[in-house]
């Protein structure tokens, strides 16, 4: 299932996915990330179909605004499509997880697209919206950051792990084909671990085919920040998520 905020796009991308697999089964939905109301219709929609999700896709494309939005619920845009956009589907999509745990052998997967800029974050637990300064970037960053803690508690409860966002702005622009590589190996690979982060191994973790361990910043692993942070998009969610 193909869950995009952009109809369109999506359209598109449906006959592309046919021509090169033409026995593939794939289906449209339409969802914002940056709308928890969105969320919810999309997550009891999904569960109402009472199917197994085996691999679940946490991809935002949300990057560095010039001026500071907001998401429907208030937040700043990133950080609410980003962040509590990810937190929000996979909190209310877990019984579909533990359902295709139930049902097969191997572990469900949920792969977060992370990225890079991820080493220069901070978490500004006292601006987290930038409602009191705004930087693009730091913003993007921040997002960025969060989302490798939160896929590091994830791990604790399924088989997460962590693509680095594989297609780089500028001179080292990766193919689309290159580009999805970080993200199939985690979701496929029998090779990844719990937490694992895996990127491009050529230039600098920008570029490249093959695949393995990419760096994760020293700031990224330090357990009371993860959970504060779970903690607050607990909050901001109103979403309780905690490991059965």
């Amino acid at each position: 299932m193909f869950a995009c905020r952009d109809r369109q796009r999506g359209e598109a991308t449906l006959p592309r996915l046919h021509a090169a697999a033409p026995d593939a089964r794939a289906e449209l939905a339409i969802l914002d990330l940056a709308s928890l109301a969105a969320v919810r219709e999309f997550a009891q929609s999904e569960l109402a179909a009472q199917r197994p999700i085996h691999i679940l896709i946490n991809n935002a494309g949300i990057m560095a605004p010039p001026k500071r939005l907001e998401t429907a619920d208030g937040f700043e845009l990133q950080f609410g499509t980003n962040v509590l956009g990810h937190f929000a589907p996979t909190a209310l999509l877990m019984p579909a997880l533990e359902r295709a745990a139930a049902e097969s052998p191997d572990r469900p997967r949920i792969v977060t697209i992370a990225s890079i800029a991820h080493k220069k974050g901070q978490i500004d637990f006292n601006d987290l919206q930038s409602s009191k300064a705004y930087a693009p970037m730091r913003a993007y960053r921040q997002s960025k950051l969060a989302d490798l803690f939160r896929t590091a508690d994830h791990s604790a409860f399924s088989g997460a792990v962590r693509a680095l966002l594989g297609h780089i702005i500028g001179a080292v622009l990766n193919t689309d084909g290159a580009g999805a590589l970080p993200t199939l190996y985690a979701a496929t690979s029998p090779n990844v671990v719990d937490a694992g982060y895996y990127g491009p191994q050529g230039l600098l973790e920008t570029r490249g085919s093959t695949i393995g361990e990419a760096c994760i910043a020293t700031q990224a692993k330090d357990a009371a920040t993860a959970a504060r942070l779970w903690q607050v998009c607990e909050e901001l969610t109103q979403i309780r998520f905690r490991p059965s």
